[in-house]
């Protein structure tokens, strides 16, 4: 999928914006009280299309993402919808079971922790690590160790950001 989060998050909100089909369909979960004609103004499209997205919706209950803590519609197979986080990226949840193995989840939390720094949220992870317990930091320090690929330099993506700032 490929959804622009922050179009969404605008439509949703009000401001009328060129959506395609999965972004319509992701703004129309998130306003499900707007009637289809409001919902179809925000999208630039028929009342019919909005009435089709309702209908293919599956079936869905709000709950609190255990990754980023933003809401999440989870389907009734106990997968995750797409959903952003709070830097309107996606959210390695989306598309996952909520319970996953162990593995999954730890890999999934290294993941998005990595791209929160990457563009530059250091405080929110700073803030994200301090809060659990040294336990859950240990493994998370272990997988995003073996998680390291072998190349010459894994941390040039820092170096090519200095540079271009300089």
């Amino acid at each position: 999928m490929n959804i622009d989060w922050f179009a969404v998050e605008c439509a949703a909100n009000g401001t009328p914006m060129r959506l395609n089909t999965d972004e319509r369909r992701m703004m129309v979960r998130r306003r499900p009280n707007l009637p289809e004609d409001e919902l179809a103004r925000r999208s630039f499209c028929t009342v019919r299309t909005i009435e089709r997205d309702r209908a293919d919706l599956a079936d869905a209950e709000q709950q609190q993402c255990p990754l980023c803590g933003q809401t999440a519609w989870v389907i009734h197979t106990g997968i995750v919808e797409a959903h952003p986080d709070k830097l309107l990226q996606e959210c390695p949840m989306s598309g996952q079971s909520v319970a996953p193995d162990w593995e999954s989840q730890t890999a999934a939390t290294v993941v998005w922790l990595s791209r929160r720094i990457r563009v530059g949220d250091s405080l929110g992870v700073w803030d994200y690590l301090t809060k659990l317990p040294v336990d859950q930091r240990t493994q998370l320090l272990m997988a995003a160790l073996a998680g390291i690929p072998d190349v010459d330099d894994p941390f040039a993506w820092i170096t090519e950001e200095v540079e271009q700032v300089a």
